[in-house]
């Protein structure tokens, strides 16, 4: 394989991983549900988004403007599948348990 070729594969190992530890996110956002009365707590979410833009201006290569972005679809998918699968099972909840 190409120099290219490893870099390339190195680069979607790393897709996937990102992409399952989105879904262990979303999963534990879920998990959450029994503790609140709504979703979208405004202060949790701000602390987050603020965690996230820090930690980016740590690294290299991340700006923490493009973090803050990613984190912002990121919150706003989880708020929607915590509406959706609470409303389309609530009982889903105690299984998340």
């Amino acid at each position: 394989m190409t120099e290219l070729g490893l870099i390339r594969k190195k680069i979607d190992q790393i897709d996937d991983e990102i992409i399952e530890k989105i879904s262990e996110r979303f999963r534990l956002a879920f998990q959450t549900l029994p503790f609140k009365t709504k979703t979208g707590d405004r202060k949790r979410e701000a602390l987050v988004i603020s965690r996230a833009r820090k930690k980016a201006s740590e690294l290299k290569f991340l700006r923490p403007d493009f973090v803050e972005v990613l984190f912002r679809l990121v919150i706003r998918e989880s708020r929607r599948l915590q509406n959706q699968l609470d409303s389309y099972d609530p009982s889903l909840k105690k299984e998340s348990e």
